[in-house]
């Protein structure tokens, strides 16, 4: 009878500790967002700004030629104020993100469409960065851990099967990290960002910055296909997780310096923030295998919790005629 007991603890525990895994993972990304959208400037006008594509809706829509529209201060202060305006947005996702439980079926509903709204937000803004990047496909697809983790959060509220779920992360993981190995072994233009972090955080020559990426983008699309395969999720998943912190560690490390630490930490704390799914996506992941009653238990409870909501709803009254 103790075993069991304590098992149910451990299992309770468990399930307390997944669903804050998530919910940190979804506020991470959407307060990291918000703060690039509130201080910096993501790549709207790259799109927004783009003659060959938007000039003959700009004519026909506004009547401005293209070089009227261009230079109007009218229409940049309107680009900036959007702008400010999805980073308030990404705010309110992220106390959503922290706030939502179906214990409450009202603030659930609203957290829920603010959360699925700001994952397509998330999609359309990797879609900005796919055009900047020249339309290559892997710039898209690395931004998947970021936009899917709300969806995430939601499948799992919303009782989804273990078996789904965990396919999900799966696929979600994958698409991440095999698609920055692609650029790290050069399939497409190696960011130089990338180069100048290994040299600065590992002290090496450029070229053996070059061969490191080589092998690590290697080791990141080996291990994407690895999580797929029985019996070599566990030790993948664990590689994934500590290169995935690594690296979104190193946005920050291979940068700082003493005496402009503040500047630093206001210019690249955010790319940490929006890159905690690269870690917390495969550690939930973990916790999901290590018991795979979590989940069941879990998506149990929620089931049994969102009948409970429902039974209190008031029955609705027949109007008179």
């Amino acid at each position: 009878m103790n075993s069991n007991i304590a098992n149910s603890n451990q299992s309770s525990s468990y399930q307390f500790l997944l669903l804050v895994i998530l919910k940190i993972t979804c506020f991470g990304v959407f307060i990291g967002r918000a703060w690039e959208h509130l201080r910096w400037d993501p790549p709207f006008r790259s799109f927004l700004w783009d003659q060959s594509l938007l000039e003959p809706f700009i004519l026909k829509i506004t009547g401005l030629s293209w070089m009227e529209y261009a230079t109007s201060d009218k229409v940049d202060s309107l680009i900036q104020n959007t702008v400010f305006s999805i980073g308030l947005f990404y705010v309110l996702c992220a106390i959503a993100a922290l706030v939502i439980s179906k214990k409450h079926l009202l603030i659930y509903r609203l957290c829920k469409y603010i959360l699925i709204l700001g994952s397509l937000s998330l999609i359309f803004l990797a879609f900005l960065y796919y055009k900047e990047r020249f339309m290559e496909v892997g710039q898209f697809f690395e931004y998947t851990s970021q936009f899917s983790s709300p969806l995430i959060l939601l499948l799992l509220l919303s009782g989804f099967s273990k078996k789904g779920m965990v396919f999900f992360i799966k696929a979600a993981i994958a698409l991440t990290f095999i698609c920055h190995g692609l650029y790290a072994i050069g399939f497409y233009s190696i960011p130089g960002e990338w180069v100048d972090m290994l040299i600065v955080s590992l002290n090496v020559s450029e070229q053996s910055a070059y061969s490191i990426l080589y092998l690590a983008g290697t080791l990141d699309i080996v291990f994407s296909v690895l999580i797929f395969i029985p019996g070599l999720v566990k030790p993948s998943l664990v590689y994934l997780l500590l290169w995935g912190l690594a690296t979104t560690a190193s946005r920050v490390y291979a940068n700082i310096y003493i005496d402009s630490f503040w500047l630093i930490v206001e210019i690249y704390l955010h790319q940490v923030l929006y890159r905690v799914p690269h870690f917390l996506l495969p550690l939930s992941l973990l916790f999901i295998i290590k018991d795979r009653s979590i989940l069941s238990e879990l998506i149990k409870c929620i089931s049994i919790d969102n009948k409970h909501s429902k039974s209190h709803e008031p029955e609705p009254q027949p109007q008179s005629s």
